[in-house]
């Protein structure tokens, strides 16, 4: 990657979190940068991270992130995680004792860790680090207003808000209907205090109203783990020391799925090192026939149904597959007859024997019975008053470790969306992802509404915005391309030789869709509202001020229709005739305002110097190179001798509106004298 662009894009929320946010703690990446390790690479740790931007905190790995011992220290890394370390530690004292490491890295990352237990209060506790429950009403509450806030209406032609009163009959349609997905996976994934699916919470909210669920279609990537609606109640895991599952039991816990990862101790009472479980669920089939029960398992284990044993892992080479971050097994199956209505109960027997850094069981039972899964959705779609067909992901296809594969929603999502709105026009689509999908079927349903992985409070939310009792109030955060090959990524991903090039440079996101001239399908900080607003052209106090002076701009903006709701006002800069190749514009302010039906407000941004920025990385060799070059070179390039970040004198329109493609108006300003190097 280039360094204007790593500067431009990619290293600017960092540095914000720094210099704006006063962060104590940065976390170094698994990757190399341009050929070296993040958690070794001097110039980022040291040059931008604590010279320029005067970062004072700790620096710690990415889990296994550390490659090795002096290159990591001499470039300013505090912390190898997990504890333990297999380059700091011993083999630290050895590099200092060794002169690889001079005592001066050793005193700065040893200060870097005392400053922030300082700042946490750590040397002033009894070192008591034992976790505790902190799930308060008002947080709760906050949690569901930000994820009403972030969702984002797509398209909506009069559908939404649902009148509660006219609805007789609701039928929920798709996968992550039934079970809240909320969060992405790996380190994304918690064990939330509470997770309410749409169905259920549109089941308490409309109690006047038949509302009924089914799947539509499957879309796990891998098999998942045994939740409802074939688990009964939860999983009861019980903990032992050691590895034998009759010891005694040193704590008990319940599971809303037979997922159980740990590193390290994995609850209260249980040692780091050898443990064991038990735990123990409730099947209820709601087919007869064959079902398959699936194993993965990072240490060893063993699966009853009903007593009987219907997988043995406990001996014997496993060969490992990609699940647990490659450190899980491949996938293990047994098969059992189970018959609709009757229960049956699924044991798990695990230790952690021969697990490496991490241990962890998952369990999934799946039915081998052909079911029309489509055809029974879209019969119950016609036949309910309105369709909310929830589609989307889940912690298996977004997650660290592996790239998506799939530009489509996985599944048959794509066809359940079409069929559904074929026998209902009154169909409303949450679209429940954690990134960019194909949105193709975008016109097909009367309202559609992207709501993210919006955390605990997210299905509670989500009825919501659909009741009208709150409105979505996000823009889109990114492009949604009409096409995967409109991104400017497309020709450089994956790469090839251990080498991911960005060779698209700047041009990310709606800077690409803008260069390239190509329409998106959902543009760049697009999102619609339950009522309407005016906005006004920018307007500037002053049409010329010098380079590296700030710009004040106000846009009027007010609410013309009949309820109360929040507009998002947008800056965009576009330089006019740049000295050096740039985007066409780029967002660089925005604000919220909330409005009460039929009321003005003048937004206020200020526009600050890196607004009009580029981070130039000069050419100071240019003349030595030119002086020597046999053939003269044309043309009037840009060849600075000092890199940083300049202001160019010139013409700069702004433009206000709503979204990369929908401007209110713009306004032009000219900024005088010379070009202004900002201060880093």
């Amino acid at each position: 990657m280039d360094e204007r662009t790593l500067r431009e894009l990619y290293l600017v929320p960092f540095e914000h979190a720094v210099k704006d946010g006063g962060a104590w703690g940065i976390m170094s990446a698994y990757n190399r940068l341009n050929g070296t390790y993040c958690s070794e690479h001097e110039w980022l740790l040291t040059t931008v991270l604590r010279d320029e931007w005067g970062f004072d905190g700790f620096v710690v790995t990415d889990w296994f992130a550390a490659r090795s011992t002096a290159p990591s220290a001499n470039a300013g890394l505090s912390l190898e995680m997990p504890g333990g370390g297999r380059f700091y530690g011993s083999a630290l004292e050895a590099a200092v004792e060794a002169g690889e490491v001079p005592e001066s890295a050793l005193d700065a990352i040893a200060g870097d860790v005392l400053r922030v237990m300082e700042r946490t209060g750590a040397l002033d506790g009894d070192g008591d680090s034992s976790e505790a429950p902190l799930d308060r009403p008002e947080d709760r509450a906050l949690v569901r207003r930000a994820a009403a806030a972030g969702s984002v209406l797509l398209r909506n032609d009069g559908l939404l808000p649902l009148d509660p009163s006219a609805l007789g009959s609701v039928a929920v349609i798709g996968p992550n209907g039934y079970e809240a997905r909320v969060m992405g996976g790996g380190s994304a994934k918690v064990n939330a205090y509470r997770a309410t699916s749409p169905l259920d919470a549109l089941t308490d909210r409309l109690p006047d109203a038949e509302v009924r669920w089914e799947k539509g279609c499957d879309i796990d990537r891998t098999t998942a783990p045994l939740t409802r609606p074939l688990l009964s109640g939860r999983v009861r895991v019980e903990y032992v020391n050691g590895h034998d599952p009759a010891a005694d039991v040193v704590h008990t816990v319940e599971r809303s799925s037979l997922d159980l990862l740990s590193f390290g101790a994995p609850a209260p009472e249980v040692d780091a090192g050898p443990f064991g479980l038990r735990a123990t669920a409730t099947l209820s089939p709601t087919v007869d026939g064959p079902h398959e029960v699936r194993l993965v398992q990072a240490g060893r284990a063993r699966v009853f149904v009903d007593d009987r044993m219907v997988i043995d892992a406990t001996e014997g080479e496993i060969e490992r597959g990609s699940a647990y971050f490659g450190f899980g097994s491949v996938e293990l199956t047994g098969t059992v007859e189970l018959r609709a209505g009757e229960e049956a109960e699924l044991v798990v027997e695990f230790t952690n024997r021969d697990s490496l850094l991490l241990a962890g069981v998952r369990v999934g039972v799946v039915p081998m019975v052909e079911e029309d899964l489509l055809g029974r959705a879209v019969a119950l779609a016609a036949a309910s008053d309105v369709a909310v067909v929830v589609v989307g992901t889940n912690d298996d296809w977004e997650t660290e470790g592996r790239d998506r594969d799939l530009w489509e929603l996985p599944g048959d999502q794509p066809e359940l969306i079409r069929k559904v709105c074929e026998v209902n026009p009154r169909t409303v689509v949450v679209l429940n992802v954690g990134a960019p999908h194909d949105v193709s079927w975008l016109e097909s349903p009367g309202a559609v509404l992207s709501v993210g992985f919006g955390g605990q409070e997210l299905g509670d939310a989500v009825v919501d915005i659909l009741l009208g009792e709150v409105e979505p109030g996000g823009r889109a955060p990114t492009t949604i391309g009409a096409r995967y090959e409109h991104f400017g990524a497309y020709p450089n991903y994956p790469g090839d030789n251990s080498v991911v090039r960005y060779g698209e440079g700047l041009f990310t996101g709606h800077r690409w869709h803008d260069a390239m001239g190509i329409e998106p399908a959902v543009p760049f900080g697009f999102g619609l509202s339950y009522t309407t607003f005016e906005m006004s052209p920018p307007r500037v106090a002053a049409a010329r001020v010098a380079a590296g002076d700030p710009v004040t701009v106000e846009v009027d903006v007010r609410n013309t229709g009949e309820r109360a709701g929040s507009e998002v006002v947008q800056l965009y800069v576009e330089p006019v005739d740049p000295a050096i190749q740039r985007p066409v514009r780029e967002l660089k302010a925005f604000r919220k305002v909330r409005l009460e039906p039929g009321a003005e407000a003048t937004v206020t941004l200020e526009l600050e110097p890196r607004a009009f920025a580029y981070y130039d990385v000069a050419d100071p060799t240019y003349r030595d190179h030119l002086s020597a070059a046999p053939v003269p070179a044309e043309g009037d390039a840009l060849h600075r001798e000092e890199a940083g970040w300049w202001v160019d004198p010139g013409t700069y329109v702004i433009h206000a509106g709503r979204s990369s493609r929908d401007f209110a108006g713009d306004v032009t300003v000219t900024l005088g004298a010379d070009a202004v190097r900002l201060p880093s």
